[in-house]
């Protein structure tokens, strides 16, 4: 009885912790999430340990169940929603149960270290969401790589009762924290305005031409109103991909394209392109000339369905940034924002400012919008890179 208690103990507490994840008002909160590999290591059994794990991860993706629904238009059959929630949130728990020990000790970071590793790479890594590596960004802001080190440096000297290093990196965090603060708001970089813009269109999907003359008129008519030396985010799947139906849209396209360029103007959108083997999802650049930026990790299932034609190709370890008028640009895209290995690869190349497009009109009514605004931002505090983002609600 008593071992059954504890493990259901566990279990609640690990729920605690997955639901600092979800709050759109309170991105700070995932630094409770911090604590997580360190009260794993209190479980009394690996089955306690797994039950922590396994409630930590499904409450911190709870709303998948229902954005899987709407997106997959299974409503009347919710099962398949509910099984990818509990089998992600398996694969993603399990790597932490086998890394629990009885006893912790020095050596007993290293399997932290492997168990982060091995829910960041693929093929874990492809629904690797909610690590406790993401809130970094708010205990270490500015430290880039060295803020990763510290917070497993912080987790080491806790596991092993290190307080006068706890109490220095307490110390640490303080610091760097109010100097975050009040670090004045960058309004330009390189002479470059940076703004976003956030959507309402319901449905944004590709294959329904509904809404393409609205969406059509707004890049069309911001590409009029932009200021000069501005860019201009705008949401995924704005646009899909080139089609004889739809010549208007190149037609007009163009025309924006050239009064963007005289005022050296960009406008990045969401935009879906065809290849020999199928489709890719983009960030699409107009008012320059330059080729789009290609989404790596589109959702599983949704999108990447390899075993069906016309699926949307994944490159995991594509580049997440790129050179773009005299900046380093990092990008992200819609469902990369949540996993550890994009946003991994995406700030470790030091970018100068991240963009990031998201489409969330299956999710908005969940938990998943501000997860992803939680996560993205987090890692732009630990880099130092302004995040500007843009979501279709």
């Amino acid at each position: 009885m008593k071992f059954t208690i504890e493990t259901l103990l566990f279990a609640a507490l690990g729920s605690l912790l997955g639901f600092s994840w979800g709050h759109e008002h309170l991105s700070f909160a995932i630094v409770i999430a911090a604590a997580f590999p360190v009260v794993l290591f209190f479980a009394p059994s690996r089955l306690a340990a797994f039950g922590f794990a396994l409630a930590y991860f499904l409450l911190a993706s709870r709303g998948i169940p229902h954005g899987v629904g709407v997106f997959f238009n299974t409503e009347d059959s919710p099962l398949f929603g509910w099984g990818l929630w509990a089998g992600a949130a398996c694969l993603n728990a399990g790597p932490w149960a086998l890394a629990w020990t009885k006893e912790p000790n020095s050596a007993t970071i290293f399997k932290i270290l492997l168990a982060i590793g091995i829910t960041a790479l693929p093929p874990i890594g492809i629904v690797g969401w909610a690590s406790p590596l993401a809130s970094a960004g708010w205990i270490f802001p500015g430290l880039g790589v060295l803020g990763l080190g510290a917070l497993f440096l912080l987790w080491h000297a806790v596991l092993n009762k290190n307080w006068e290093l706890v109490i220095a990196g307490a110390l640490l965090s303080a610091t760097l924290n109010a100097h975050t603060i009040a670090s004045p708001v960058l309004q330009a970089l390189n002479g470059v305005t940076f703004e976003s813009l956030d959507t309402n269109f319901s449905k944004l999907q590709s294959h329904i031409p509904s809404q393409i003359s609205s969406r059509v008129n707004l890049i069309t008519s911001k590409a009029q109103n932009l200021p000069p030396n501005s860019v201009l985010v705008l949401p995924e799947t704005m646009l899909p991909a080139p089609d004889a139906k739809f010549s208007f849209i190149e037609l007009l396209l163009e025309d924006a394209g050239q009064v963007l360029r005289s005022k050296n103007s960009v406008i990045v959108f969401g935009r879906e392109f065809k290849t020999e083997t199928g489709m890719i999802n983009t960030l699409a650049f107009l008012g320059t000339d330059r080729a789009p930026i290609q989404q790596r990790i589109p959702v599983p299932f949704g999108m990447w369905k390899p075993w069906a034609s016309g699926s949307f190709e994944m490159d995991i370890f594509g580049p997440g940034s790129t050179n773009f008028a005299g900046l380093k640009l990092g990008h992200l895209v819609c469902f990369e924002e949540v996993l550890t290995i994009t946003n991994l690869i995406t700030f470790s190349t030091n970018p100068d400012v991240v963009i990031s497009s998201a489409n969330d009109w299956w999710a908005r009514d969940t938990s998943i919008p501000a997860i992803q605004a939680q996560t993205v931002g987090s890692w732009g505090r630990l880099f130092g890179a302004p995040v500007v983002r843009a979501v279709n609600f």
